[in-house]
């Protein structure tokens, strides 16, 4: 850490009188001082602890200090983001206050810089405390630094049943998936029988693309597949409104039971090209996918 504290520079040969701007006794400055065993630092560094929980040693280097916070991180039940944010806002705040004695004359008093490090916590870690498992202890901290968690909104989940094509007919399920709207896109699809048995499936990637491209791709790989196979009567499903609409509906339908061809359409998004001719050959799964669709049983979906 290159900070010019009285002793660095002095290091410099050049000659100066030392005195902390933190401490009643004006004690030499130094890095390990300023950040760590001065007066200011160990009442802050001891406030800190107790809040979080952290044994608390007064006679610590700096460089201690910030190992043993960092190693306690690991073991914390709260996310070790928020011990190594406060962490690193102590130290800067430390800086800070020790340039705007020495260069301005602005002198803080310990329970003032507190309060500073609890608002800059309270601005940083409240956009993120939402994405966070929080158990018990991690409540006080939270309402220590008086931040507040942020609901979180998600999609209800659904019960989605898979209904089998009449006698005579194939059922083609497709599906398309995009990591980021536009981004990697994939697709993918499987083809079963009125017994709900697989006759084929596949899975697609499409390079870089959108949401919408990434259903009809894989719309139009299904049904290459299916005359490829010289399936002709076919219902084909899609959970995609927008595509039914410019399919003009059709024999296509607006449906829910498309599990299997949404677990193929991601494999397809992450790169793999695929087709399953056989069962026995698919994921494990995708097998108890097609296990529950053929005994007409439910299933939930997020």
């Amino acid at each position: 850490m290159c900070l010019a504290v009285d002793d660095r520079v002095q290091a410099k040969c050049i000659s100066m009188a030392s005195a902390c701007d933190c401490c009643v006794q004006r004690s030499h400055e130094n890095i390990d001082h300023i950040l760590s065993l001065g007066e200011m630092a160990s009442e802050v560094w001891h406030w800190a602890s107790v809040v979080l929980g952290i044994p608390f040693q007064r006679v610590l280097p700096r460089k201690n200090r910030v190992t043993s916070w960092f190693q306690y991180a690991r073991k914390s039940s709260i996310k070790g983001i928020l011990i190594g944010l406060i962490l690193c806002l102590i130290t800067w705040c430390l800086w800070n206050r020790r340039c705007k004695a020495r260069m301005e004359g602005v002198q803080q008093n310990a329970d003032k810089f507190w309060r500073s490090v609890r608002y800059w916590v309270r601005s940083l870690a409240e956009n993120n405390v939402s994405l966070w498992k929080l158990k018990p202890p991690d409540f006080c901290i939270m309402k220590e630094f008086q931040i507040q968690q942020q609901s979180v909104c998600t999609r209800p989940g659904k019960i989605i049943l898979w209904v089998k094509p009449p006698v005579g007919w194939m059922k083609l399920n497709c599906d398309g998936s995009c990591r980021g709207n536009p981004g990697n896109s994939g697709g993918g699809g499987i083809i079963r029988d009125c017994h709900g048995m697989m006759k084929a499936a596949f899975s697609s990637y499409f390079g870089n693309g959108t949401n919408s491209s990434a259903e009809l791709k894989a719309i139009l790989e299904g049904i290459r597949l299916c005359k490829w196979l010289l399936y002709f009567n076919v219902i084909i499903e899609s959970d995609s409104r927008l595509v039914i609409d410019w399919l003009r509906r059709g024999r296509c339908t607006l449906w829910e039971g498309n599990s299997a061809a949404d677990f193929l359409a991601r494999e397809g998004e992450m790169g793999k090209n695929n087709i399953y001719e056989e069962q026995h050959l698919l994921p494990h799964f995708l097998k108890g996918v097609l296990r529950i669709d053929r005994l007409g049983l439910p299933s939930f979906r997020h």
